[in-house]
């Protein structure tokens, strides 16, 4: 490439020039005779995210859902029915408070997207299996609402929700 004001890329026989001031900018071939839309583009630019794929945030929540699994179920075989109780209650209360929220404010309702209920598991796996299911209930609550809805939702948080309902939790009860 030269280092002057125009810029040229060549590929077989097209030739590509382009100049600052030029506002067209087409694509000249050897006979200098069509135009960018007939040629096929050379550099395609655009804005993130450049690779793109089919899944969902459904999707996503599942798959998270899926790999924490193992340790859902090894946590349950190591502390027994106390885990799987805080489990199941930290994932109900989370999706149920999100539900009374968006309701109560007017939202469409989103618990179909398992955010809710990825976060009352991960809420429930990162506290002690002895907790009394109230404090789970009350964690989960404060996950979703103070940490997840009260910033506008999914993908606007600055915190991770199960964290501050676990922080709400630890400073509520020591």
């Amino acid at each position: 490439m030269e280092n002057n004001e125009n810029t040229t890329l060549k590929s077989n026989d097209v030739d590509t020039s382009v100049k600052p001031t030029d506002a067209a900018n087409t694509v000249k071939t050897a006979d200098k005779s069509k135009s960018q839309s007939d040629a096929p583009p050379l550099l395609t630019i655009s804005t993130s995210p450049h690779i793109r794929d089919s899944i969902n945030i459904q999707g996503i929540m599942l798959t998270v859902i899926v790999a924490i699994t193992p340790a859902i179920v090894h946590g349950i075989i190591n502390f027994g029915m106390n885990a799987f109780i805080n489990l199941a209650v930290g994932a109900i209360s989370a999706v149920l408070a999100e539900y009374i929220w968006q309701k109560a404010m007017g939202q469409k309702v989103t618990i179909a997207d398992g955010s809710a209920c990825l976060t009352g598991l991960l809420l429930a796996m990162s506290i002690s299996p002895l907790l009394p299911a109230y404090m789970v209930a009350i964690g989960s609550a404060i996950a979703i609402i103070v940490a997840k809805q009260s910033m506008g939702g999914l993908g606007f948080n600055i915190f991770n929700p199960a964290h501050i309902g676990r922080a709400a939790l630890m400073v509520s009860w020591p």
